[in-house]
């Protein structure tokens, strides 16, 4: 792995997280970078899911979810039954894709970033270029980060640490 980079929010609350991630997806995407979001569950994809088509207003940010290992994806048009292809057929088209599927080493690892908002490590972690995670000051997303940073630094990962002042 390149690097694994801990953004640390000041905030308490996993809105200012999500917030967090929708902006650091858009620049990501403004330089060219794929990104993979790892979420908890299908409750948080879709919460992050409706949160990258409105922030930041100004923006478009076109996305996916995806389904493991099926694998379905979903081009998040609800109402359309043809939103649904398979994974040979999608081949990941969107340079953004969520996923809440945990424990497969399926995952992809083609895209550039890998931003993991579960409480632990992927398991294909050796396989990522950039793995990200964003802390905040919530008592259960600083336990699993700092146990997380452990990981990676027995691993031998090079570590990076960003304080992030405003959003």
């Amino acid at each position: 792995m390149e690097k694994v980079i801990f953004y640390v929010l000041k905030s308490d609350q996993i809105d200012e997280r999500h917030q967090f991630v929708c902006r650091f997806v858009e620049k990501m995407r403004l330089i060219g970078n794929t990104v993979f979001i790892a979420t908890i569950d299908e409750k948080h994809s879709r919460e992050l899911d409706e949160l990258l088509w409105i922030s930041p207003p100004e923006s478009f940010m076109p996305h996916q979810i995806i389904d493991l290992p099926g694998v379905n994806t979903t081009n998040n048009d609800n109402q359309n039954p043809e939103s649904t292809l398979s994974s040979e057929e999608s081949s990941l088209k969107e340079s953004v894709v969520i996923c809440d599927k945990i424990g497969t080493e399926n995952t992809p690892c083609e895209h550039d970033v890998y931003i993991n908002l579960r409480p632990k490590p992927p398991t294909n972690h050796s396989k990522l270029n950039r793995l990200i995670e964003v802390v905040v000051k919530d008592n259960d997303v600083l336990n699993s980060t700092r146990a997380n940073y452990k990981f990676y630094q027995e691993c031998g990962y090079p570590l990076q640490s960003h304080p992030v002042q405003n959003l």
